[in-house]
């Protein structure tokens, strides 16, 4: 797909690409050069802060039930007594 670079170097994001990732207005894109000169574009994901503290909740509740309280050290098997 082409695209061409407008003023002040914006480039448009053709609609359909837009549409298959889900990007409206505002979002953030991180742009990065490969060693080969192309272009890598991809979506930054940022979660809700309510959506961080469930998960945070969610996973206490799982070390709770698993009697983990602490990051198994490397090679060390988790729940294994």
């Amino acid at each position: 797909m082409t695209t061409e670079i407008k003023a002040k170097l914006l480039v448009p994001l053709p609609p359909q690409i837009a549409k298959k990732l889900n990007l409206h207005k505002g979002d953030l894109l991180d742009i990065a050069i490969n060693e080969d000169g192309t272009l890598l574009v991809t979506p930054i994901v940022i979660k809700p802060k309510k959506y961080v503290e469930e998960m945070e909740r969610e996973l206490a509740e799982l070390k709770q039930q698993l009697g983990v309280d602490q990051p198994a050290e490397e090679g060390e098997e988790v729940g294994q007594e």
